[in-house]
């Protein structure tokens, strides 16, 4: 089991954290920009998107939110306190791989924790990506 600290979220207030929002299309394509139709959580300062957690899908492979406990709206207009990932990667009898990843959000108002699934034959990537819509690029995680 891995925990990454997310500190380019911390101390950030959002007014708007939302589960598969629309986002504006790019005026030109960047690799690892989200896609509509994937699962996805953004995060908003005055309705522009900042921050958008999703998968870049590639070939054979499933990464999906699993559950989300709390409410997103608890991450709204209060600065995040706690901003963490968890991840823990097993192998089903078939041998494939199963990748969960936890995304711990609070604020003064509450915690949510949001459990996000991949699944693969073990080549794919199962990780959630943080694209950061200021610079268009992923964002990377530091490991605690």
């Amino acid at each position: 089991m891995s925990t990454y600290s997310i500190d380019v979220l911390r101390g950030l207030t959002f007014t708007k954290v939302a589960r598969d929002a629309p986002l504006p299309q790019p005026a030109k394509s960047h690799h690892g920009y989200p896609r509509e139709g994937s699962d996805r959580i953004t995060f908003f300062i005055e309705d522009r998107p900042m921050y958008t957690f999703h998968h870049e899908p590639d070939c054979c492979e499933s990464v999906t939110i699993e559950s989300i406990v709390g409410d997103l709206s608890d991450l709204e207009n209060s600065p995040i306190l706690l901003a963490e990932a968890t991840t823990q990667t097993s192998c089903t009898e078939d041998g494939d791989s199963i990748t969960y990843t936890f995304y711990k959000f609070a604020t003064a108002k509450g915690y949510v924790d949001v459990r996000w699934i991949g699944e693969s034959n073990g080549y794919y990537s199962e990780d959630v990506d943080l694209f950061d819509h200021t610079s268009n690029n992923t964002v990377y995680f530091s490991e605690l």
